[in-house]
This record gives structure tokens, sequence and C-alpha cells, in this order.
């Protein structure tokens, strides 16, 4: 087999390609006019938002401000009180919610074990069968 000698490839150097002019726009520059939709719902002053004030609230509670024809009027701080009776409840329901799952739980395991082991006796009882007795004659 003669051997074979590795071609060279040359290739010509990477030439720079000429820029040419940048694209025109087509059509004439006009400026940017929006669509308006004239289907579109009127947006209407809410009645419901709060009208805000540049007066600063009172730091007293239960007083009353007047202003451009408006009287503003500060809600007094009730003291905070504990239903206990309520929270008492909630936590005894709590813990006989959990006592009640984990009896359900219990049971439904003890449920699985009995079967399980049921399963096995007759499981046993078909393996084991008992040897036919022989019969023997009877002396007289």
């Amino acid at each position: 087999m003669p051997e074979r000698k590795p071609v060279k490839h040359e290739s010509p150097p990477a030439e720079p390609t000429d820029v040419k002019s940048e694209p025109k726009a087509v059509g004439k520059i006009a400026p940017f006019k929006p669509t308006i939709n004239t289907n579109a719902i009127p947006v209407l002053e809410s009645k419901l938002q709060p009208k805000t004030s540049l007066i600063s609230p009172p730091q007293k509670s239960g007083e009353i401000l007047e202003s451009n024809n408006e009287q503003i009027i500060i809600p007094q701080k009730e003291d905070m009180k504990v239903d206990w009776s309520g929270l008492i409840v909630f936590y005894l329901m709590c813990v006989f919610g959990l006592l009640t799952l984990w009896m359900l739980y219990d049971l439904a395991v003890k449920y699985f074990k009995g079967k399980k082991e049921l399963d096995n006796q007759k499981r046993d009882v078909k393996v084991k069968k008992s040897a036919p007795k022989r019969k023997t004659r009877k002396r007289v």
C-alpha cells in the first residue's frame, strides 16, 4: 500500500467586505399620532375613594376635626379583650380532634395487623393437613 502524504489546503486570507450605504426609509416621515378608542368606557371618578386632606391627624382619639366643610371624626380606641372561654374551647376541640385521629389510626393498624394474622392462620391450616386415619381392624 502506498503511503499517503497529507495534503495542505491553502485558502486565501480573509478580506474585509465593503460597507454599503445605510438603507433609507421608505415613505414619508410623519409624527406619531396614536389611535383613540371611541368604544372605550369612560373613566368616572369613584365616589368610594376617601378624600385625602393635608391636615395631620390628631393624636387624641375621639377628637373631631373640621376642614373644608368636612368633619373628620377619629374613633376611640377600645382596650383589647380576650375571649378566654372561646380560646379554651378552641384548644380543647383541637386536643379532642387529635385524640380522635390517633384512635382511628390505632384501630386501622390493629385491623390490618389482625387481618394479616388471620390470613396467616388460614394459610397454616391449609398447609398442615392432618394425616388420614388408618383403618384398623376391630378386635373382638
